[in-house]
This record gives structure tokens, C-alpha cells and sequence, in this order.
């Protein structure tokens, strides 16, 4: 276990010449489980507005409305990561 608060770096040290394609991997798993978790809450907001508004079919315009007044909503309520210090060993 280690004790070390950068863990870019230990997975650098554990990986060896392989630690940029872990953190590829990385990046492209969090952009896909975000872009997944957006598009399921916005097609979550379509269907209650579906529930309350009979008939209402929702064009290509709408979704994406609704789509980025989701993200907008979620990126104004997320509270960014702080930053680590970097120490010296």
C-alpha cells in the first residue's frame, strides 16, 4: 500500500513503460461513463415532461435543449476536485 498522495505517479511507477495506456484507458472509461450518465438523465427529464404533457413528441431541437441545460445544471451543482500539493521525496 502506498502512502504517496500523487497517484498518477505511483500508477506510472506500477505500470512501468505501460502508464500511459492506463491513464488512456482511464480517460476514455470517465468520458464514456459521463457521457452515459447525461444522456440518461436527459432522457429521464424527457419522459416526465412526456408523463405530464400528453401527446408531446420531442424533436431533435428539444433534446438537445433539455440536454445541455442538463449538463449545464450539472456542472454548476459539482464542486471541482481540490488540487493535491506536490511533495518532494
Amino acid at each position: 500500500m502506498s502512502t504517496s498522495s500523487n497517484l498518477v505517479a505511483e500508477i506510472d511507477k506500477l505500470t512501468g513503460d505501460f502508464g500511459w495506456l492506463v491513464m488512456l484507458v482511464f480517460v476514455v472509461g470517465i468520458i464514456d461513463t459521463n457521457a452515459i450518465n447525461a444522456y440518461g438523465g436527459m432522457l429521464c427529464s424527457i419522459t416526465v415532461g412526456q408523463t405530464f404533457r400528453e401527446g408531446w413528441l420531442p424533436r431533435a431541437r428539444t433534446r438537445i435543449v433539455i440536454s445541455t441545460v442538463f449538463v449545464a445544471v450539472r456542472r454548476g451543482l459539482t464542486k471541482p476536485a481540490p488540487v493535491a500539493e506536490a511533495t518532494a521525496e
